[in-house]
Order: C-alpha cells, then sequence, then structure tokens
C-alpha cells in the first residue's frame, strides 16, 4: 500500500502548497463562531470531517494559529467547542472563497464521535448532492 492511499484528499493553499487530509470531508454550510485571543468573527464550515473543516471567511487567521470554534451540528441538540489549528490559508484566488483549512487539536471522544456518525449520515444521503446546512 502506497502512503498515499491513506490520504482522502488534497487542499492547496494560495501559495500552492498541497496538503493532504486523513480522513474524508463532506459538503456542509455550517455557521460557526472563531475566538482568538485578540478577536472574535464568525465564517462557514464549507466542508467537514473527524479531522477537521475548511472555514470559509472574509478574516483569515495565520497558519499555525490555534482557534476556537463553535457550531451545532443539524438535528444534534449540543453545540460542540473545539480547538484547531490553521493548516493553510487561501486569500485572492479566482473564484475561491476565502478561507482556512483547520485541524481539529485534542478532540474529545464524544465530539469525534458526533461528527463521525454526522460524516457518516450526510455521505449515505450521498456525498455530492449539496450542501447539508
Amino acid at each position: 500500500m502506497s502512503s498515499q492511499s491513506r490520504f482522502f484528499g488534497e487542499s492547496r493553499a494560495q501559495d500552492g502548497t498541497a496538503y493532504l487530509r486523513r480522513a474524508g470531508r463532506v459538503p456542509v454550510a455550517i455557521d460557526v463562531r472563531v475566538s482568538t485571543r485578540e478577536r472574535a468573527f464568525k465564517g462557514t464550515a464549507a466542508n467537514l470531517g473527524a479531522g477537521g473543516l475548511f472555514l470559509v471567511a472574509d478574516q483569515l487567521t495565520p497558519v499555525g494559529a490555534e482557534l476556537l470554534l463553535s457550531f451545532q451540528l443539524p438535528e444534534v441538540d449540543e453545540e460542540l467547542e473545539v480547538w484547531a489549528e490553521v493548516r493553510w490559508v487561501r486569500g485572492d484566488v479566482a473564484g475561491q472563497p476565502w478561507g482556512m483549512g483547520l485541524r481539529f487539536l485534542d478532540l474529545a471522544a464524544a465530539d469525534r464521535g458526533v461528527i463521525g456518525e454526522f460524516v457518516r449520515a450526510v455521505e449515505a444521503q450521498g456525498q455530492g448532492q449539496g450542501h447539508i446546512a
């Protein structure tokens, strides 16, 4: 088995650097509140998986920054609060939304389970048939 076969997708940063994802993601449109030590802002998760998400946002944070994310998955009663690290940033790229590739940090087992169940449910509905909101 090649090392590439363990990866589920590839994302590209603004500078063209490729980042391979270790977990599959599904398309979503979920509001996310973001907090840093200096500020708070809102964005929209465009895809989500057990390992992280892509956050569409007008405000970008440098690679390596740690963010506190708060969001609620459809049909889940409790809001999730998770820490994430900015892995890559996409700014002014024609035809592409501004945003950041985020990797979850120290995700609690319960939160990982909730996200995993959600991802499996979306996949069962037919991934790629639109965004889940």
